[in-house]
């Protein structure tokens, strides 16, 4: 057997062990609008966000207050969502951060693994951090729902 069959046979067996050109990205997750609403104090807030798949975060409107900030430990700085975002991973979500004090921080914000969640409302939703610190958290349990083709139904009913 001559070199250029062995070569054509190995380049062959390299192909097929390659790893996909395109892989998922891990952003598909989270881009497209979501619905970020307190249903569990007794002033309902709820927000929509469009994540869109360039990485602009882009705030579409309001239900009696807005919801996506997080505060400091000891509550004296509070961030709201910025217009950037951006994934680490399918499970980790980074969001610029807009805060009281002046300083843009970088929100991490942790999802669950199980996905199946997001579509009726994510409320294990955690604060890795923002600015690096860890301490920080949402002022109320916030629940996370991604919309589909239509924009997601708040629960209070002035809001529909």
């Amino acid at each position: 057997m001559g070199r250029t069959p062995l070569i054509a046979l190995l380049a062959v067996l390299l192909i097929g062990c390659a790893e996909p050109t395109e892989p998922v990205a891990p952003g598909d997750r989270f881009a497209g609008e979501w619905m970020v609403e307190q249903p569990f104090h007794a002033g309902y807030e709820a927000s929509w966000y469009l994540f869109h798949e360039s990485g602009q975060l882009e705030h579409l409107r309001d239900c009696v207050g807005r919801a996506g900030f997080v505060s400091n430990a000891s509550d004296s700085i509070r961030c709201q969502f910025g217009d950037r975002w951006s994934a680490e991973d399918g499970d980790t979500l980074v969001i610029d951060g807009a805060c009281s004090d002046a300083l843009g921080r970088e929100m991490v914000l942790g999802f669950p693994a199980d996905t199946n969640a997001n579509a009726v409302g994510q409320s294990a939703v955690e604060v890795v951090s923002v600015g690096g610190e860890d301490g920080w958290h949402f002022e109320w349990d916030w629940v996370w729902q991604k919309c589909g083709d239509a924009s997601c139904v708040p629960a209070l009913d002035q809001c529909r």
